[in-house]
């Protein structure tokens, strides 16, 4: 079984050794959004661990979301994931369309399998060879 609820910052340390152990550059809490789900999996002799998390950004000016850093808990089951990934992505898709009123949903992977069921669900790949680029600013007032 599995249930969503946001994440929380105790949730951070178990998402950033994910991340990690992928290979993939952690991110600071600070930049994770609100908008959120956390994927927790109740295994057979009823223990519960997080297997999942993504996040969406959204954009302040026009109805633009961006569901981001998919991660998986690397010692979980293939399908305990993809389970995971596959109920984060429909809630926070119907979350951000129905509740928040946004018309585009736009997501990026490095991990095929995670790209082929977004595909699957819809999402149209428009490059697969892209460089992603990022810049801390600091910001003046």
């Amino acid at each position: 079984m599995i249930k969503l609820q946001p994440f929380k910052v105790e949730d951070y340390e178990t998402v950033k050794a994910w991340w990690e152990s992928y290979g993939i550059h952690p991110l600071d809490i600070s930049i994770l959004p609100a908008t959120s789900a956390c994927a927790w999996h109740t295994n057979e002799d009823g223990i519960e661990t997080m297997v999942a998390a993504a996040w969406v950004y959204l954009d302040n000016s026009v109805g633009f979301s961006c569901l981001a850093w998919p991660v998986t808990d690397p010692d979980a089951r293939s399908l305990v994931k993809f389970k995971a990934i596959n109920q984060i992505t429909d809630f926070l898709a119907k979350h951000v369309s129905e509740d928040l009123g946004y018309g585009l949903m736009l997501t990026f992977s490095s991990v095929e399998s995670i790209s082929s069921l977004m595909e699957r669900k819809g999402f149209q790949t428009f490059d697969r060879d892209v460089t992603f680029l990022a810049k801390g600013i600091k910001c003046h007032h």
